[in-house]
This record gives C-alpha cells, structure tokens and sequence, in this order.
C-alpha cells in the first residue's frame, strides 16, 4: 500500500517536539539562583517557548496525520468504485 505521510509534515514536526523538550530540560539542568543584590538570574523564557514548541509540533503532527488518513480513505475508496464498476461491467457482458 502506498504510504500517503508527508515526510516534510513528519519531520518537522517531530523536529518541533524534540526542540521544545530540550529547551525545558535546559531550563531545569540551569536552575535559577539569586544574586548578591537580590535580582533572580533564571532562564524563564525557555519554559514557555519550550512549550510552544511542543504544541506546535504535536498540532504539526495530528494534522499531518488527517491528511494522510485523509488521502488514504480516497484511495481506498476509488479503489471500491472501481472494482464495483468492474464487476458490474462484468455481470452486463455476460449477459
């Protein structure tokens, strides 16, 4: 059967994913610390980019995955009619 997923769609989502992973494991293995005058040093940013990556990559993903079910359930379906029209074709002729 022919495979209908987009490579292009799948990596680059999963590219997301991975991304958005790392950011928040550097963000955990940083830490925060407070300096001497009292300022929070932390890397914040990289929590929610983090994970806006990752819901990025997991939208990228499901929607590459309704195409491909999408353009799947087409083939199948002509794949039906077709083979109905044959057999009907096939039933007048011997008639």
């Amino acid at each position: 059967m022919k495979k209908y997923l987009s490579k292009k769609l799948l990596i680059t989502g999963v590219s997301l994913l991975v991304l958005g992973l790392i950011f928040i494991l550097i963000s955990v293995l940083i830490g925060a610390s407070v300096g001497a005058n009292g300022v929070l040093h932390e890397l914040f940013f990289l929590i929610p980019l983090g994970w806006l990556l990752i819901l990025i990559g997991g939208l990228v993903l499901i929607v590459a995955a309704f195409i491909a079910l999408r353009k799947q359930d087409k083939a199948v379906n002509l794949a039906i009619r077709q083979k109905e029209e044959k057999e009907k074709q096939d039933k007048n002729s011997e008639k």
